[in-house]
């Protein structure tokens, strides 16, 4: 009974993951676009200081919530702390209003560790824009 019951509970977490995809393949450069049936979201971080494997998590975890469970800890970092660095992420939501200006920005400052998967994403500030039809 527990294992029908734990396969039953991984199809369920499977199909909820299938329907809510971050089709991130049309990133190119610092720009990350990700589709939900809600929503038509365009992240896009403003400096080089990170690699595109963390900007692809940075993206994927503003867009959809934090994921703690890929912050781990190396042992230079717990002995002597973080080595940090910043950088600048717009995210877009399209079409949030019926008229204009339809769309929402929102800019995040990113903290993240040179040596350890440590991030962390702060709400700056967020304005009304005009980029969609």
């Amino acid at each position: 009974m527990k294992k029908a019951l734990s396969i039953l509970i991984c199809t369920l977490i499977l199909m909820t993951t299938i329907c809510v995809v971050a089709s991130a393949e049309n990133a190119s450069g610092n720009t990350y676009n990700f589709e939900t049936k809600d929503a038509h979201y365009t992240v896009t971080f403003e400096g080089n200081n990170l690699s595109a494997e963390q900007q692809q998590r940075i993206a994927e975890n503003l867009v959809f919530g934090k994921d703690d469970s890929a912050q781990t800890y190396g042992l230079g970092c717990i002995l002597f702390g973080h080595d940090y660095l910043y950088d600048t992420a717009r995210v877009t939501t399209h079409k949030v209003y019926s008229s204009a200006p339809r769309c929402v920005d929102d800019v995040y400052e990113i903290k993240t560790c040179e040596d350890c998967d440590f991030h962390e994403e702060t709400w700056l500030y967020s304005e009304d824009i005009f980029c969609c039809d």
